[in-house]
């Protein structure tokens, strides 16, 4: 006959659990409470931190460390790229302005090059109107005695 286990080895190996080993590995006091295994309870509630407690903090500690961490180092890059950001922007602009000045100053001189060209024409203009009148004025009169002698030889 085979030698009889007790029952949490033999849920183990059956891979059932039972009550008793459900409530002597719950870390609820609650659970424990049940079947009266109160006194392991405060034990372990006044006794130092396990060495799973320690891990677990520190690695909880460790993670928070790591989170923070990559937190700040994402608020560098977001401030840095920001700021890059930002640079490049107002370069762009600066650059338009002077562009854009460049191009208004270029636009003035041109047309107070044409506006003076204009001034220059009209002069020219007024000019050879002013001969065209008297040259008028002088054939008209050579043609009016012309016209007036002629008349005369007829009559």
């Amino acid at each position: 006959m085979a030698p009889r286990r007790n029952n949490a080895t033999n849920s183990r190996a059956t891979g059932q659990l039972s009550n008793a080993d459900i409530t002597s590995k719950s870390p609820s006091p609650h659970l424990n409470s049940m079947t009266g295994d109160t006194s392991e309870q405060e034990e372990s509630q006044n006794s130092p931190k396990t060495k799973m407690q320690k891990l677990m903090e520190d690695m909880e500690g460790a993670q928070r460390k790591r989170r923070t961490a990559n937190k700040q180092r994402v608020t560098k890059a977001y401030a840095k790229a920001q700021a890059d950001t930002r640079a490049s922007i107002n370069a762009l602009f600066d650059n338009h302005q002077i562009q854009t000045a460049e191009a208004y100053d270029a636009q003035i001189s041109r047309l107070k090059s044409l506006t003076d060209q204009k001034a220059r024409i009209e002069k020219a203009m007024r000019e050879k109107l002013g001969d065209m009148r008297r040259d008028y004025l002088a054939s008209s009169g050579a043609l009016k005695k012309v016209v007036e002698y002629r008349c005369k030889e007829f009559r």
